[in-house]
């Protein structure tokens, strides 16, 4: 189709504003690019009035010729897809039949809103289904009652056509509040080639993270998890609950970190705004008051609830000030429960009301397809009206309830939880009832609108879109998404024992589900309590259970208590319950616990647990009920109706164990005569079974005739340095072996063993076996030694010039010692080994092990030290160092009393730096850290710094500095020696 264009710009510029204060030649320069706005305006008009008949002909029909496409891929409920990926918005991809782009805006000479409005058809069903959900349509204003203008009143949707050369067409802000899908058609604007997609949406991904907050270990569970985890009610538990949000792709729906993660401001979109499903005290706790009245909003008259029951509900905790507890004085706990119903009044204004509702999902539609209109306020069951909730493509759980957290009456983002920048928000839960808890997901921000859930004006008005979607003035959040992962509160784990046999009652006579009871005679129950979950923590003992039915009691009550039950602590009661009644479910069990927290009720209470079932019973009569081993023995049974006690004929009879293998039929007294002959002791057990009937149970023990008891202890090792040790030993098997209270299991031959930890030291083990009030003790004494060897070195005198080093002490009797990796010779407790050492600091590592293998060390450092000699005689030029002879320019000389020596001899032969400056006659000594200022006929010396007296000042003789040798060798250190019969000079320094 071709197209030509006539414009005539001149009558057109009457549209614009020309401001005349400009310049004559800037109103030139705006002339000039209104002109051109003015063009291009024209020419995209009359492009589309030569279209407008190929829009509206119904004589043009469209074939498919399109692809159409879209991503992502699918969307995600609850989210406007480029909010949760900036580089993922929602794009139409549009090609031919050769997969080539289509560019609809036709090389933008048709105007984007042109195309948006007219080229895509969204597709919304002619007659809408019980359930729809809530979703922006593709079109603002499109002027159709489709639109979101039409729909909702708001516009939302923002167009990118800028890559529709490349066929891709951009929507933002797209979003839809359930998982479901809908079609969009895309035409050509010829409308001669049309494509249809159908796009769908999925459910957000939740996972949980849970700790309770009790755990000292702080263990995490997960939903889902392998098996998913699941919280126990109405013990006062709190638990702490991380919420991981990710869209279809798998990609975090992050928000931003703030200290506490509660929406505050219309720009934090990624949001968790957790519920809870109906907890189960509904079924049971006083209903709400309700009052018919008129409501505004819909001319109708519903039964509005006055008050709240005797429900109780969950709270959500927020921990606002990051302390890690959950104050009520703080307000950082929230009631999961009802809102403020909210109508209008003549004026058409919003107010709130005294009445409450919850948020029902569910809806009534008639056979002929039309709706309830009365609104209904109360949580289903049952299903009386429109629920402000049913706003989605199923009533999913039949309702919510939520936390007003801001305390308005409203539910609006205000009382979500932001996702922080990793896709996870934390909060608390105090599980105090039987539930689910989940959450509304939503990256949208529409968060403050409320565009759908009012009840309808007309029965048929829900029928289709353009009348089904009205405000219910109280619940917003309308584009959120409800999480298909939710996290069960479910009710303690229940089983019911016979503490006289410690099996588990039966389920098998009438209900599967349902425990067997006894009829018309006591039964004697042990009720076990588990945590609803085995992985977590056990119940808390303050708690009552009842049993209530059809019994001689009205009603019973037992105290829970904490107690070890196969190695777990478990929460049980022990009762007697008489049925007098027979059949299904004749009684149940309620359990209560105190509520410990600052809010009501005072009591949660968890009702009709579980049901018992109730039936006759055979009774078993065994004599004697103690046989022996290896021989011959008269047995008789009788079988009996419990209750009655008549006798019960054609019973079958199972006898096992012991080498026993017997079946038999009692006779028309119920009664059966035997000879049994075991061939081992233990327990011979006895069924009987009779159609209808609870089976019988008894048994036989088998023992050796009369023995002497006796105990004996198998050889132990003492002294030991393994801290748990076996202890073993043989009795009679039919003896009780005691140790420390407790009972060791003693086997069928007598043989019995046992750990005990032991302390440091002596200990002493008393064994107790006994048997008919006799008993024998016998204690093991064992001596636990854990502890290394203590290690004594012998003193050091000063090592001087050693290759070797003599090492001495003292050891535990018998133990091995070992310096550096060299063995030493020990003797009883006394050792002594010979050991290389160097010159300078030497370390000797000393390992010691008892007899046992306890190992001690011990690190010691020495030093071998390097000396320096040097022997000087008056008036000899030669000296000896180390041995050594060396000339000198100048022997030692006595004057005045006073030794003199060469001092830069002297220094030199210790290693020292000596500097002599002319100008000031001064001679100065360095060795180490040690300075020495000398001066020529100055009696005053120095040391580092430090003044001293001389007894005769340097000197100079022959050319040759002299000083006092016993001042210039002690200042380094050295010791000094006189010799009065030789006249000799001694002088040593270690090094």
């Amino acid at each position: 189709m071709a197209f030509s264009f006539k414009t005539e710009p001149v009558s057109l510029f009457s549209i614009f504003y020309v401001n005349l204060i400009f310049e004559e030649g800037e109103l030139k320069m705006k002339i000039m690019a209104d002109l051109k706005r003015i063009v291009a305006l024209v020419l995209t008009n009359l492009m589309l009035l030569s279209l407008i008949p190929v829009f509206l002909s119904q004589d043009v029909q469209a074939s498919e010729g399109l692809r159409v496409s879209y991503s992502p891929y699918p969307l995600t409920a609850g989210c406007v897809s480029e909010l949760v990926d900036p580089a993922s918005p929602f794009t139409l991809y549009v090609t031919d039949g050769n997969g080539e782009p289509v560019d609809l805006t036709m090389g933008n000479t048709i105007d984007h809103r042109t195309v948006w409005n007219y080229l895509f058809k969204d597709h919304h069903p002619t007659t809408l289904g019980q359930y729809y959900w809530t979703r922006t349509d593709l079109h603002n204003d499109d002027a159709s009652r489709l639109s979101n203008k039409s729909l909702y009143g708001f516009e939302p949707i923002t167009i990118d056509f800028t890559q529709a050369s490349q066929g891709k067409y951009i929507f933002k802000n797209f979003v839809a509040n359930d998982a479901g899908f809908f079609y969009i058609t895309v035409y050509t604007p010829d409308r001669r080639r049309a494509g249809t997609v159908k796009v769908e949406v999925v459910q957000p991904q939740v996972s949980y993270e849970i700790i309770n907050t009790e755990d000292p270990e702080q263990r995490v569970f997960t939903v889902p998890g392998d098996p998913d985890f699941i919280l126990t009610a109405a013990d006062n538990r709190l638990y702490n609950i991380t919420a991981y949000a990710f869209n279809a792709q798998g990609i975090p729906i992050r928000g931003t970190d703030k200290d506490v993660n509660v929406c505050s401001g219309l720009r934090e979109y990624a949001r968790f705004t957790p519920f809870t499903t109906r907890p189960a005290n509904f079924n049971f706790t006083r209903k709400p008051a309700t009052y018919r009245d008129l409501y505004r909003a819909n001319s109708s008259y519903p039964d509005f609830l006055t008050d709240q029951g005797g429900r109780y509900y969950l709270y959500l905790g927020i921990d606002y000030n990051t302390n890690g507890v959950i104050d009520v004085l703080n307000k950082e706990a929230h009631s999961i429960g009802a809102f403020n119903v909210h109508d209008i009044d003549e004026q058409k204004r919003i107010y709130i009301t005294n009445y409450y509702t919850y948020y029902v999902s569910s809806n009534i539609q008639w056979e002929n397809g039309t709706f309830a209109t009365v609104p209904q306020f109360d949580i289903s069951p049952p299903e009386i009206g429109w629920g402000l909730g049913s706003i989605y493509n199923s009533s999913h759980d039949g309702g919510y309830l939520f936390a007003d957290i801001n305390r308005d009456g409203k539910l609006t983002y205000r009382d979500s939880l932001i996702f922080d920048s990793m896709g996870r928000c934390s909060f608390y839960v105090f599980s105090d009832d039987i539930t689910t808890i989940g959450g509304l997901v939503a990256c949208n921000p529409f968060g403050e609108r409320d565009v759908a859930g009012g009840p309808p004006l007309s029965q048929s008005g829900p029928q289709n879109a353009e009348s089904r979607f009205r405000p219910d003035h109280t619940f917003y959040l309308d584009f959120d998404a409800i999480a298909q992962t939710i996290i069960g509160s479910g009710k303690p784990v229940i089983r019911v024992y016979n503490p006289g046999t410690g099996l588990e009652l039966t389920k098998e006579y009438i209900n599967p589900n349902n425990y067997d009871l006894i009829y018309s005679v006591e039964n004697h129950l042990r009720i076990v309590l588990e945590p609803a979950d085995p992985r977590d923590l056990a119940l808390s003992k303050e708690g009552i259970i009842s049993l209530q039915g059809a019994q001689h009691q009205n009603s019973i009550y037992g105290r829970l208590n904490a107690e070890k039950f196969d190695d777990t602590t478990v929460t049980s009661a022990t009762m007697h319950f008489t049925p007098t009644g027979a059949g299904e479910r004749i009684a149940w069990m309620d359990c209560i616990f105190e509520n410990t927290q600052d809010w009501a009720p005072h009591q949660f209470k968890l009702e009709k647990l579980l049901y018992f079932d109730s039936l006759g019973g055979s009774g078993l009569k065994v004599t004697p009920s103690t046989i022996y081993v290896k021989e011959d023995n008269e047995v008789f049974i009788l079988v009996t109706e419990i209750g009655t006690e008549r006798p019960v004929p054609n019973a079958t009879v199972k006898a096992y164990g012991c080498g026993i293998d017997y079946i038999g039929k009692t006779n028309q007294d119920g009664r059966i005569n035997t000879i049994m002959h075991p061939t081992s002791t233990g327990e011979i057990v006895i069924d009987v079974s009779v159609d209808k009937m609870l089976p019988g149970k008894s048994s036989i023990r088998v023992v050796e005739k009369e023995k002497t008891l006796f105990l004996e202890l198998d050889p132990f090792k003492t002294p030991t340095n393994v801290r748990d040790i076996i202890i073993s030993g043989r009795t009679l098997p039919e003896a009780t072996i005691r140790v420390d209270n407790k009972t060791v299991q003693v086997n069928s031959t007598g043989a019995f063993s046992f750990q005990y930890q032991l302390t440091e030291g002596n200990n002493f083990i008393q064994v107790i076996a006994s048997r008919k009030e006799i008993e024998i003790k016998k204690v093991a004494e064992v001596f636990l030694d854990t502890q290394g060897p203590s290690i004594m070195l012998d003193p050091f005198e000063k090592i001087i010039d050693q290759v070797e080093l003599l090492v001495t002490g003292r050891v535990e009797p018998d133990a091995r010692v070992r310096i550096n990796d060299l063995p030493a010779f020990v003797v009883h407790d006394l050792f002594k080994v010979k050991v290389p050492i160097k010159k300078g600091l030497n370390i000797l590592y000393v390992e010691a092990w008892d007899a046992l293998g306890n190992k001690s060390t011990l690190s010691v450092e020495v030093y071998n030290y390097q000396q320096i000699l040097i022997e000087l005689v008056i008036g000899k030029a030669q000296a000896l160092v180390n041995n050594e002879p060396v000339n000198l320019d100048i022997p030692p000389l006595i004057i005045a009393g006073r030794t003199l020596v060469p001092v830069r001899f002297i220094a030199e032969a210790f290693g020292s730096k000596v500097e002599w400056a002319n100008d000031t006659q001064t001679i100065t000594i360095e060795l180490d850290q040690t300075t020495i200022l000398l001066q020529i006929g100055n009696q005053t010396a120095f040391i580092n710094g430090k003044a001293h007296l001389l007894d005769a000042p340097p000197m100079i003789i022959n050319s040759r500095t002299m000083v006092p040798i016993r001042f210039i060798a002690e200042a380094l250190g050295a010791t000094v020696e006189w010799v009065k019969e030789t006249e000799s000079i001694i002088i040593r320094r270690l090094i």
